[in-house]
């Protein structure tokens, strides 16, 4: 009896170290594609940001040259106007109007489901394919110079005019994007109790009191998330840039995504490509933590 009791521990140790070797080996090609695709490039990236390298030649070690220089370039100040620029207009005004599409949503419909499929179709649609159909859409005499007619006879040229080249890409971006933001909205205000409104409502609480009291308070965790992902998806937005402009005309939509393609592939500057690489990493941490201190206490109180 003495020996089957020392032995069922260590039988049963034997199972547990037996289930975590199980799991590690389950997670073990997650792992290494991971370390292999991303980690290391990061790591790679960051050392190649304090060298002079081309392809072409051994890198050379210079320090925090690439950092100043780019930091006094004209280019890469342009770079960041664009970019907030991109940001402002896409990600601000997706915010609003994938909640207020998501409130249309939110009451029961007829065919509900057709209208959700078809706002998120877009989405479905690859970043690319999306860019060369609303390039053609752009092209001049082309539906959109025909849809703003009114607005100036002659034809807007769309992708080679410094006033509207932005305002194209950015339309395109919120094309395809607005279902996908919507659908998290809407999925939040779906999980709100009904109970909730009805108390408020017997409370004597008018439509906009519903609102701010019960809808935006519990619409914090949704609303943290679409502003995360669309801050992240607004600064590293390439795809509709290098299809539909390349960054043009001149600078003026050429973000950063583009500036860094450009110095690596186009220069072989790799040295200032990885540090521009580096402080568009560093602006996304910054954001994102600064987001979710902004949206810790409201979801804690929600939570």
């Amino acid at each position: 009896m003495a020996s089957v009791a020392v032995g069922k521990p260590r039988l049963h140790l034997s199972m547990t170290n037996r289930l975590r070797l199980t799991g590690f080996l389950f997670t073990l090609p997650a792992l290494v594609f991971f370390l292999t695709f991303r980690l290391y490039p990061m790591l790679r990236a960051f050392q190649i940001s304090f060298m002079r390298f081309d392809f072409l030649s051994p890198g050379q070690y210079v320090g925090l040259d690439n950092y100043t220089q780019l930091l006094q370039d004209q280019r890469v100040q342009a770079s960041f106007i664009a970019t907030g620029e991109y940001l402002v207009m896409h990600a601000v005004p997706m915010w609003i109007c994938s909640f207020i599409v998501a409130l249309l949503l939110v009451n029961p419909l007829r065919r509900r489901g057709l209208y959700l499929g078809v706002l998120y179709l877009p989405n479905v649609v690859t970043t690319v394919v999306a860019a060369i159909i609303w390039e053609l859409l752009y092209q001049p005499n082309g539906l959109m110079d025909q849809l703003t007619y009114w607005l100036n006879p002659q034809g807007i040229n769309w992708l080679e005019d410094f006033t509207w080249a932005m305002p194209a890409v950015v339309l395109t971006s919120f094309w395809r994007s607005l279902g996908f933001y919507t659908i998290i909205v809407l999925a939040g205000l779906l999980a709100i109790p009904q109970e909730y409104y009805d108390a408020a409502s017997i409370d004597g609480a008018t439509s906009w009191q519903r609102f701010w009291s019960v809808t935006w308070p519990l619409m914090k965790p949704q609303t943290l998330l679409v502003v995360v992902i669309s801050f992240i998806a607004s600064l590293q937005a390439f795809d509709a840039f290098f299809v539909m402009t390349d960054g043009g005309p001149g600078d003026s939509t050429r973000v950063l995504a583009i500036l860094i393609y450009d110095e690596a592939f186009q220069y072989l500057r790799m040295g200032p490509a990885a540090a521009l690489s580096i402080i568009l990493f560093l602006a996304l941490l910054i954001l994102t933590v600064g987001q979710l201190q902004l949206f810790r206490g409201a979801v804690d109180e929600v939570v």
